[in-house]
């Protein structure tokens, strides 16, 4: 059984050229086909029109000269006419006709008023449009009877549809030839863009550039956002080789301590007792697992679910002193986000203050510290991951670079932002701002 296709998933299947072409060329060639049938009908229309005029002005002529008694043998026409004209007895006798027209067979018969088109014809077996008045001649009822040839007509029509049928066709295939080379004019920057694209998804680190399309369009418009998308996912990916690379190298010392601990133990039992070598392993396992725990924190921050939010108060949240500043958020990530900052603000001072407060339709949360601060050329790159701006920082008693990139992480998941700034206290002074809850 063979199985039928729906137009439209055929139309689907073609190129986006064809698909234009197509939809250009069919409403062309119907809308034309329409408008000869209608030039067709008109044209016809107008023609029988004007020999009903014809036929109409001369009945009248004839049948003032019937009705006045004033009836010659031979009927008179205008000069250079086509028309025929018969007076007809009501038993079909002619009683007059113009030299063009039968004296023997009447062109038609009875006394009924009608105007009709005869394709047989009684004149050579021309198509006649024929009209019939009735009269009276000497006091008994005759017909007027007036014709007009066909040929005529028939001959201008016929050729009128031998153009539309030589122009339609041609005028479809213009339309059609130079929609295709318009559509492909237009297209060409779209097909360059795609292989450029396949080229570059072929080969995501290649230095290939996708091709600049001039003009402000829609095809414009489409490479610029593509060039932003490729800057974008060229950057992720470095972002993911760096970072990949980064947690390979974080995970390399305490794993390289672990093996060579393992190994003098494996190597020389009896120099190491099994409660010794537990204490050298734990911290170093404490380390990998505070390391991979932040890793799949960093991981999970930027897809936090927004259903999982609800309405908070920053203050009590962080425990702070100061103004509530009620936000909307992800209750554990905030917590997490509060508990980073406290750890690294302990980690660096003796004293720590949080407080909270609003600005600008923002809340607003400072943990400050005592320590030694952040240099200003420091402090944005102290928010990236992996960095430790002192020596206290790179041991196993130090953190593991993550800890400040996860708390911007998750502060811009909520729309907010972290900066690093002097603290009252003399130290650095953390700020987190999250929007206002509406």
């Amino acid at each position: 059984m063979t199985r039928q296709r729906a137009p439209g998933r055929v139309l689907r299947r073609r190129g986006v050229r064809a698909r234009l072409v197509l939809s250009a060329a069919v409403p062309l060639a119907v809308a034309l086909v329409l408008v000869a049938v209608a030039v067709a009908l008109v044209f016809a229309g107008g023609l029988v029109r004007d020999l009903d005029g014809q036929t109409r002005a001369e009945a009248a002529i004839l049948t003032d000269l019937v009705t006045t008694d004033r009836l010659p043998s031979t009927l008179p026409l205008p000069a250079g006419s086509a028309l025929l004209a018969q007076v007809v007895a009501e038993d079909g006798t002619v009683l007059a006709a113009t030299p063009s027209a039968s004296r023997v067979q009447a062109l038609r018969t009875g006394t009924v008023p009608r105007v009709l088109t005869d394709e047989e014809g009684s004149y050579a077996g021309t198509p006649l449009r024929v009209r019939v008045e009735p009269a009276v001649l000497a006091g008994r009822p005759v017909a007027v009877v007036v014709a007009a040839p066909l040929a005529d007509v028939r001959r201008a029509l016929h050729a009128l549809r031998l153009v539309l049928l030589l122009v339609v066709p041609v005028l479809v295939a213009v339309v059609t030839a130079l929609t295709w080379l318009v559509a492909g004019l237009a297209l060409r920057p779209v097909e360059q863009l795609r292989a450029a694209a396949e080229q570059i998804a072929r080969a995501p680190e290649s230095p290939a550039a996708l091709p600049s399309v001039a003009g402000r369009d829609e095809v414009g418009r489409l490479a610029d956002t593509l060039q932003v998308l490729l800057a974008a996912v060229r950057g992720l990916l470095a972002q993911q080789r760096a970072f990949v690379a980064d947690a390979a190298h974080e995970l390399r010392s305490p794993l390289a301590s672990l093996a060579v601990q393992l190994d003098v133990a494996r190597t020389h039992p009896g120099t190491v007792t099994v409660p010794e070598l537990t204490d050298d392993l734990a911290p170093e396992v404490e380390r990998l697992q505070r390391l991979v725990e932040d890793l799949l924190t960093l991981t999970s921050t930027s897809s936090l679910d927004p259903a999982a939010r609800e309405p908070l108060d920053l203050r009590e949240l962080a425990g702070a002193t100061g103004s509530a500043a009620p936000v909307h958020g992800d209750r554990a990530a905030l917590l997490r986000l509060v508990d980073n900052l406290r750890i690294n603000a302990e980690r660096h001072g003796a004293h720590v203050a949080v407080t909270t407060s609003v600005a600008d339709r923002r809340a607003v949360l400072d943990i400050d510290d005592d320590g030694p601060g952040i240099a200003p050329a420091d402090r944005v790159r102290a928010l990236e991951r992996w960095v430790r701006l002192d020596g206290a920082r790179a041991g196993s008693d130090g953190g593991s670079g993550l800890g400040l990139a996860i708390v911007r992480e998750t502060a811009r998941a909520h729309g907010g932002d972290v900066e690093i700034l002097d603290s009252p206290l003399g130290g650095a002074r953390v700020r987190v701002t999250l929007p206002l809850r509406s």
